[in-house]
């Protein structure tokens, strides 16, 4: 219970109106209003709860906390929080960071990583002096959270661990603090906790979509209790349960992807590790995915017309459409060989591509405004435009529509999405089209056209063609400059950095990863005499120079000499 000083000295009431006591003021005393209370005296249903608490007083910080906590509540928190209504970073990581160390630590380091986050290598970061504090504050948050015993305060630490390993671009920490947090999330019970879960598990369901795109793997990375029987079907009731749902079959599509995908260059059908005798399973999953999508994007279209998202907004919630039709055409195209099975949802391209353009002009329009758009931030820890563009860009064959997906990328998605690198896909994706387009790729696209820039309400799921199997052996003919199938990039891979001397900064670790660029047929090699499949040909294999978008930093870009990375001839790797 708050009380101020001059009436706890009186020993009479206080009636904790805020700034000032209303009793002392009556009285014609001076109220010097409330003193922080200790750590510890707020339960995490309080902190978590609706009602503002009374933020600590900043004379109990150092000069360094001070400023890094006050550039995080003015800078950092309203840039991680993209979604309206989602207050997580706005509010609950502030009052929770008044309870416990460990909390008030972590959000000390990510207030200054992010605000060192310019492309910088880590090593050369953590030489400057705020470099240096935020890893000591990280790990004293490290050694806070071992004293710990509530499950709930372990959760909320590690989203903020999460965060730290991401703006530090280690991808190994940041899916090691994913892993253990689902592990803790599975293994609390009881009724002091059931809050809790239910709590964290939309931010926990989110963040699992995201370790499966770097290399985690279905059978040893441990997923929610009940994400694949939650019923995600019926009416969306309100925004938040729309997004969720939403994140649910995001995680439910990624698994089935990577369970059942065939690997670049693979002669057979399915994966080797899969049976046969599950091959009948695997197109009853993708039949019923692709129902609850549908099922999805036509609740969405009624929430759209009954509850309008903010129009000075919209980008977020257009987002999520674009998610949801790149989840369908993954899912649909699951399991079959010939990258040229894309051309048969040229026109959910084209839907993502014109929701970019509408979520452009409401960013144009912020820019106008004076307001800070989406691109301007330097880090997100949600997954957003950057994979839905992207999946347009490398699948896609269609020229007009690959670039405008790039050019959308610099307009809509900050520096960095989580582990993705704005920037280092930018490069990757240029370089594609350029080899796959040829010459009719170097035309400069400043802008899309942007005629009929007016939103109109979406496609409902009923007019989206449901593709079979048999429909994906059907091609669309010859699409205009669209590259034939002997020169479709099979594979970009993303390396770790090898230890090169920049120019002028000595030895150290370039800004982005070195990337390596299989180049061959996307329709496995003719099967021999022998019955044994020709080896996949990698005689087209070439060395990429990659260039950077004008928008991203001025980071190295430097071509390796030791190849580091390369495993067979003709494969290349290059510094981006």
């Amino acid at each position: 219970r708050l009380t101020c000083e001059p009436t706890r000295k009186r020993k009479v009431k206080c009636d904790e109106t805020k700034p000032q006591c209303l009793r002392c003021i009556k009285t014609g005393r001076k109220c010097d209003g409330y003193t922080a209370p200790p750590p510890g005296s707020y339960s995490w249903r309080e902190l978590l709860g609706k009602q503002p608490i009374l933020p600590a007083i900043t004379s109990r910080r150092n000069s360094q906390d001070g400023r890094a906590m006050d550039f995080y509540h003015s800078v950092v928190a309203p840039a991680f929080s993209r979604f309206p209504g989602d207050d997580f970073w706005t509010r609950m990581v502030a009052q929770a960071s008044l309870q416990e160390p460990a909390v008030h630590h972590a959000v000390v380091a990510i207030s200054n990583f992010y605000e060192l986050a310019d492309g910088t290598p880590f090593d050369t970061i953590i030489a400057t002096p705020k470099g240096r504090y935020a890893v000591m504050q990280y790990n004293q948050a490290l050694q806070e959270l071992t004293k710990m015993r509530d499950e709930a305060v372990v959760l909320f630490v590690c989203i903020l661990f999460i965060c730290i390993e991401a703006l530090r671009d280690n991808k190994e920490g940041a899916m090691t603090h994913v892993r253990y947090g689902i592990r803790v999330f599975n293994g609390s019970e009881g009724g002091g906790t059931t809050w809790a879960r239910d709590y964290f598990r939309p931010i926990f369901t989110r963040l699992l979509c995201c370790p499966f795109f770097f290399g985690a793997s279905i059978v040893y990375f441990p997923a929610p209790v009940g994400y694949d029987t939650e019923d995600v079907s019926g009416p969306h009731e309100s925004w938040d349960i729309c997004r969720y749902r939403i994140d649910v079959l995001t995680t439910r599509c990624i698994r089935f992807v990577r369970e059942y995908e065939v690997p670049p260059g693979s002669t057979t059908p399915l994966p080797t590790h899969i049976p046969p005798k599950d091959v009948s399973n695997m197109n009853a999953q993708r039949n019923r995915l692709v129902l609850l999508l549908d099922e999805w994007l036509a609740n969405y279209d009624v929430l759209y017309a009954e509850q309008p998202p903010p129009a000075d907004n919209l980008a977020p919630f257009l987002m999520m459409v674009m998610e949801c039709l790149v989840l369908r055409t993954w899912v649909l195209a699951c399991g079959a060989q010939d990258e040229m099975v894309y051309d048969q949802y040229l026109e959910t391209f084209r839907e993502i591509v014109d929701l970019a353009r509408q979520a452009a002009a409401v960013e144009k329009k912020k820019i106008e405004m004076n307001q800070t758009p989406l691109h301007k931030s330097k880090f997100t820890l949600d997954m957003g435009f950057v994979p839905t563009l992207y999946f347009v860009v490398i699948k896609c064959r269609d020229l007009s529509l690959r670039q405008a997906a790039l050019y959308y990328m610099t307009v809509l998605a900050p520096e960095r999405e989580n582990l993705w690198n704005t920037s280092l896909l930018y490069s990757v994706g240029t370089k594609i089209i350029e080899l796959e387009h040829g010459e009719a790729s170097k035309r400069v696209v400043t802008e899309p056209n942007e005629q009929n820039s007016e939103p109109r309400m979406r496609i409902f799921a009923g007019s989206l063609p449901v593709k079979t199997p048999a429909d994906l052996e059907k091609g669309l003919g010859p699409l205009p400059e669209a590259p034939p199938s002997d020169v479709r990039v099979r594979d970009a891979l993303c390396l770790r950095d090898p230890d090169v001397r920049l120019p002028g900064k000595g030895l150290g670790t370039l800004p982005h990863r070195p990337t390596r660029v299989v180049i061959g047929p996307a329709v496995p090699p003719a099967v021999t005499e022998g019955g044994t499949p020709a080896a996949v040909s990698t005689a087209g294999n070439v060395e990429l120079p990659l260039t950077p978008p004008d928008e991203f930093g001025d980071g190295e870009f430097l071509e390796t000499e030791s190849g580091v990375g390369t495993d067979s001839p003709g494969e290349s790797v290059v510094e981006v």
